[in-house]
């Protein structure tokens, strides 16, 4: 196996207890979208994925990004 190869192995086995934790909240969080019967007729406006998209905003600030989220405020 390669260096590179090892390398992304090896952190990718360092943070998998926090990778699946995250992964379940994930999961667990409601996110139902109210427009079932056509989910075309949903506005990218309405917050119907908040909870889920404020867990991806938040990791992505832990790890040193900066998300932007457009439209609605956190």
């Amino acid at each position: 196996m390669n260096k590179i190869k090892s390398k992304i192995i090896n952190e990718i086995e360092k943070s998998k207890t926090e990778q699946i934790e995250f992964l379940q909240k994930l999961i667990q969080t409601r996110s139902v979208n109210p427009n079932l019967a056509d989910p075309t007729k949903s506005s990218p406006y309405d917050p119907i994925e908040l909870d889920i998209a404020k867990l991806i905003y938040n990791k992505l600030e832990e790890i040193g990004l900066h998300p932007k989220f457009k439209g609605i405020s956190l």
